[in-house]
């Protein structure tokens, strides 16, 4: 009787392992490859959300900020951003609405500072638009807005609008000073040959062509510089020295004499002025409560001083060193054509 043989069944073939363990890796393979996938895709998005959508968002903010007139909170949004190409072209598209809407000063912030195609003319015309609308309002005590100037010492949010003091009307004339002092300067640098020390005339100062020249070109635009009238400036002699005063000039921006700083100003308390951060920031020299120091261009006790309003708005007649006191500050003042706009 023949012995009846067993056997194991056989594997498939091509495989050492059973079915059961071939599956289970195989959906083991697939969970792996859906999570990569799932955790990709999430990454996506969080990518997008932070390069996209949350940029967008910031960037719609800071022109809601700009529409309302916060200006100083718009710009410290747009800091956050950055200057890329696309904050650049919204800027500059929001504003040509604005400009489009008659609303020339929202118009103006948007595109001051801004480095992109045509903004810095269209800057200086909504400037001028926004700021000739109200000269009409300027009367001797009052306050308008003319031109701009760095003050804050924060350059990448444009030049800030400079505010003047009307001292005086004559007819569709306007005089003007800033009121704050919005620069550091030292009056004189030429030495006299003769005697070795500076002599104090407005007619021979370095601080005049400065004000003729870098800053009526750094603070009015082309058609700012058009309303202001060339006026002669008188050398008017000190009241209480016989220090000679020089000849008289004829400028667009010059300094007060002791003499106008007395008329146009009824008292100390009047004559006292503050400087912008930026005066601050280059060491200008103050009193106890910020009040900083301004020159006058008459000359002081001798021919190497110059007249100066104190911290305290004192007419100071003796007089600083107009060569050896590069702390005290500037105001510029100009006669301006109301009617010329």
């Amino acid at each position: 009787m023949d012995r009846q043989r067993s056997y194991a069944p056989e594997a498939p073939r091509g495989s050492g392992e059973p079915q059961t363990d071939r599956a289970i890796k195989g959906k083991q393979k697939l969970l792996v490859a859906f999570v990569f996938l799932f955790v990709t895709a999430l990454f996506a998005l969080l990518l997008l959300r932070l390069t996209v959508f949350l940029p967008k968002q910031k960037l719609n903010r800071a022109m809601e900020l700009f529409d309302s007139g916060d200006f100083p909170a718009a710009y410290a949004a747009l800091k956050e951003l950055g200057e890329s190409g696309n904050v650049k072209k919204a800027r500059y598209a929001r504003a040509e609405e604005k400009i489009a809407s008659g609303d020339d000063r929202t118009a103006f912030a948007l595109l001051n500072g801004l480095d992109y195609l045509d903004s810095a003319e269209k800057a200086d015309a909504c400037l001028f638009r926004a700021q000739t609308a109200e000269l009409s309002h300027a009367e001797v005590g009052s306050t308008v807005r003319f031109g701009v100037y760095e003050q804050d010492a924060v350059r990448s949010d444009g030049k800030e609008e400079i505010e003047w003091l009307v001292l005086d009307r004559d007819g569709s004339r306007a005089l003007l000073i800033s009121k704050y002092a919005l620069d550091m300067r030292a009056f004189l640098n030429e030495d006299d040959e003769n005697t070795g020390y500076f002599v104090s005339t407005w007619e021979r100062s370095e601080i005049r062509p400065w004000l003729n020249g870098y800053f009526m070109n750094a603070a009015l635009g082309e058609a700012h510089r058009k309303l202001i009238v060339p006026t002669v400036v008188t050398a008017d002699p000190n009241p209480d020295f016989a220090t000679d005063p020089g000849k008289d000039t004829k400028d667009g921006v010059f300094l007060l004499s002791v003499a106008e700083a007395n008329r146009y100003f009824a008292s100390d308390k009047a004559r006292k002025c503050f400087g912008t951060e930026l005066v601050y920031r280059l060491g200008a020299e103050k009193g106890p409560d910020g009040a900083c120091w301004w020159w006058l261009r008459t000359p002081g006790i001798d021919f190497y001083t110059l007249a100066v309003v104190t911290a305290n708005g004192a007419v100071f007649t003796n007089g600083f060193s107009s060569g050896h006191e590069p702390n005290l500050t500037v105001r510029p003042a100009m006669w301006i054509d109301l009617g010329g706009n």
